[in-house]
């Protein structure tokens, strides 16, 4: 079952398109097709679209920041996290290496 949108000036005909700013329905009739590209449901939309896309390409390139900050962020808590648990396995359970571990795991599943 697929749901059929109708444009929003000719409501009793077939969209075919989409604005590319407000993603309204647009028939062919109604559509605004400029020649840098993209389906517009007006001038107005068009304008607002190209004023943000400029807006953003003068972005300095430092904004991603924030985001390599956090991705650091992420792996000191990964190992502290780490360094918690292999403090426990050690002075717990007293687990010294890997055979140790293995060792420890083995009986963690034959007590299930």
């Amino acid at each position: 079952m697929s749901t059929v949108s109708h444009c929003r000036n000719h409501p009793y005909v077939e969209a075919t398109c989409r604005c590319k700013r407000c993603n309204i329905p647009l028939c062919d009739q109604c559509k605004v097709v400029p020649p840098e590209g993209g389906i517009y449901c007006s001038e107005v939309c068009r304008a607002q679209m190209q004023a943000f896309m400029d807006r953003a390409k003068d972005l300095p390139m430092d904004v991603r920041r924030p985001r390599s900050l956090f991705r650091i962020l992420r792996w000191v808590i990964f190992i502290v996290i780490l360094g918690v648990v292999l403090f426990v396995l050690r002075f717990r359970f007293d687990v010294r290496n890997f055979g140790d571990l293995r060792d420890f795991v083995l009986r963690i599943i034959r007590r299930t």
